[in-house]
């Protein structure tokens, strides 16, 4: 996962090789750009083309969140959930703290430039959580199935944190797992529980009883926890 920063913003971007390409060329996908690379291209000339664009890609965004499901307005008082407890959003402006993001006391400090517009202010909030969660996901998410796969006694290859919509999890023949990081916003043992979930796909690839019997053996109460995740997905969003 990379970011670049445009105007002072991080925004996710996944640069494409395509050998057919002549042009370098974007498209906006889910508020992260998605550059396509000729083989003409180096990654440092796409990133200079992504820069150079950077005040027609931000519009672009501005515009696709505004007409998104996002419950939220990004203002000072709302509530988002990390790791299942609620933490209210507060802005602070014309602070150069090195963090733009804090938890602190129950609190999801955003720090911005006092110089940003109402418009930017949105556009940099969210970009500034959405780097926060994922980056804390890839962590936690690391962490977790490192741990697990010592006790289930299941090898697995480095992970991959996805921009998913509908998915919070999936795995390959190869073990190689990919992990949804809105998941990060759940509580501990939702999050475990989709650790474990694909974990034991390395091993059975369906959902037998041989399957669910080895989740049940490292979550006995996994029940639960899919059923949380089943009722309350649509809440792990920013």
């Amino acid at each position: 996962m990379e970011f670049i920063e445009l105007e002072g913003q991080p925004i996710e971007l996944q640069l494409v090789s395509n050998k057919r390409a002549r042009l370098l060329s974007y498209v906006i996908k889910d508020s992260r750009v998605v550059a396509t690379v000729p083989s003409t291209s180096s990654e440092e000339q796409a990133k200079e083309f992504i820069l150079e664009n950077s005040e027609d890609i931000l519009n672009k965004i501005n515009k696709k969140r505004e007409h998104d499901n996002s419950p939220y307005q990004y203002i000072n008082g709302e509530k988002f959930s990390y790791r299942g407890r609620q933490y209210a959003l507060q802005i602070v402006e014309g602070n150069n703290h090195t963090n733009h993001v804090l938890l602190k006391g129950g609190h999801l400090f955003v720090y911005l430039p006092s110089e940003f517009t109402e418009t930017e202010k949105k556009i940099a909030i969210r970009s500034y959580l959405d780097k926060f969660f994922q980056d804390s996901a890839l962590k936690i998410l690391n962490e977790l199935t490192q741990y697990y796969s010592k006790l289930m006694e299941i090898p697995y290859k480095p992970i991959k944190i996805k921009n998913q919509r509908t998915r919070w999890g999936s795995c390959s023949n190869n073990g190689s797992i990919n992990l949804n990081w809105r998941i990060i916003m759940a509580p501990n043992q939702v999050i475990a529980y989709v650790v474990i979930h694909e974990l034991a796909h390395l091993k059975f690839a369906d959902h037998s009883r041989e399957y669910w019997a080895l989740v049940a053996k490292h979550m006995p109460d996994y029940k639960r926890w899919k059923k949380w995740l089943v009722d309350n997905s649509e809440k792990l969003a920013i």
